[in-house]
Parts: C-alpha cells; sequence; structure tokens
C-alpha cells in the first residue's frame, strides 16, 4: 500500500513499501517531491524528503527522525542558490546565519 495524501497523485513509484525501506517520487501541483527512506504504516520514520522547483532545481532538502522534521533543512532560490537554512530542534525551526 502507498503511503495516501489529499491532493497528490503519485506518478512513479521507485520501490520498497509503506512499512520499511521505501523511495518514491510524486508530482502535487507540477510540483515534484522524492521522498527516500524508512517508512511504518505509510509515515516516513527516517529519510530525506526533496522538492524541485519546476525547472529540476531543488527548492527544499530536509530530513526527518522518528517521524518528525529534524537537523538542518536548506531552502533554495529558483537559481540553486541557498535562499536560507534553518535548524529543526523538538519540531521548532530556528533560522541559521549565513
Amino acid at each position: 500500500m502507498l503511503p495516501q495524501f489529499s491532493g497528490i497523485t503519485i506518478w512513479k513509484t521507485k520501490s520498497g513499501n509503506a512499512n520499511g525501506n521505501y523511495n518514491w517520487t510524486f508530482y502535487w501541483e507540477s510540483v515534484k517531491h522524492e521522498i527516500s527512506g524508512t517508512f511504518k504504516e505509510g509515515i516516513l520514520v527516517e529519510g530525506v524528503s526533496t522538492e524541485y522547483y519546476i525547472n529540476g532545481q531543488i527548492k527544499c532538502r530536509g530530513e526527518y527522525k522518528n517521524g518528525r522534521s529534524c537537523c538542518i533543512w536548506t531552502h533554495y532560490f529558483e537559481d540553486g542558490t541557498v535562499e536560507n537554512k534553518y535548524q529543526i530542534v523538538d519540531g521548532v525551526g530556528v533560522q541559521l546565519e549565513e
């Protein structure tokens, strides 16, 4: 069973299942998302989430641990330069100084 979210059409599944290691790509409102990691009951427990602009440049990338976003999340401008970075601690993002 694939993870399900309202309003998302999954166009391409790479490999895996909703319990265990899983890699998948989906498009939502023409924006490409890639998620890979370990899932439990369809929820990303450990892994990486990447969102892309329509031109293929990375828009945002971050990590999940224990089912929550964590670590450093980086947001990029459409030309690929870094817009900002956030350190996620206990579910709260703090913008890092460049």
